[in-house]
């Protein structure tokens, strides 16, 4: 099922009241009165990926996203146009509720990727929650970038808790099964066959393509 991407014109409650599911929210959030900011609308976000790197400024722009050392904007300075973005890819590294921490990853046509926590580094060891800035931010520059690349890819990686986990209990389940009915030796020899395809499989899983997630929408379990 795909959303639509909603006009700059239209409110969000009339564009996605009546169709989204509730574990979707629309990219930007409304302004006053319920309508939606102008486009990019120069929303910011600070990050420091670890102790040892310098905090970045991002800067959602119309047609790109730019970035800078913080506090100075002469060093550090780069961007990424919205058309040459192959995907955006929301995942959850941590933890639960208000305490989750995910990421964004833009992973354009050519180059690195971007990578952006919900978090930041204080110091060796600390970490600062700013869930409320990263939703903004997030939703704002998917906003921004659907503006200029309508059917942009939205996409999530398999949870890697359950990756690869599945062939193994099939393989575990096999072994038990002839153990109940022709005896350990049996079972022994049928696990030492099956294992090694069970892992083949459990890393073909964990290694498979993104799944795309509905456009025009964003998915709140992969937001702080």
């Amino acid at each position: 099922m795909s959303f639509p991407p909603v006009p700059e014109e239209s409110g969000f409650a009339s564009g996605f009241a009546s169709s989204r599911p509730s574990g979707f929210a629309p990219s930007q959030p409304p302004g006053p009165g319920g309508r939606a900011p102008a486009r990019g609308g120069g929303v910011r976000y600070r990050h420091r990926a670890h102790a040892l790197a310098l905090e970045r400024e991002y800067r959602v722009g119309t047609h790109s996203l730019r970035w800078h050392d913080a506090g100075r904007p002469e060093r550090g300075a780069g961007q990424l146009a919205y058309a040459q973005i192959a995907a955006l890819r929301l995942e959850t590294l941590s933890g639960h509720g208000a305490s989750r921490r995910c990421r964004l990853t833009l992973r354009p046509r050519q180059g690195a990727p971007v990578i952006i926590d919900s978090d930041s580094a204080e110091g060796w060891f600390g970490r600062r929650a700013q869930a409320e800035a990263y939703r903004r931010f997030v939703r704002t520059l998917h906003a921004a970038a659907l503006q200029v690349q309508p059917l942009l890819r939205l996409e999530a990686p398999p949870a890697p808790r359950l990756a690869g986990l599945g062939p193994a209990l099939m393989a575990l389940g096999t072994a038990a099964a002839l153990g109940v009915m022709q005896g350990p030796l049996p079972a022994m020899a049928a696990l030492a066959l099956v294992w090694p395809l069970a892992q083949w499989a459990g890393r073909w899983q964990q290694g498979r393509r993104a799944a795309a997630l509905p456009r025009g929408a964003l998915p709140r379990h992969l937001l702080p």
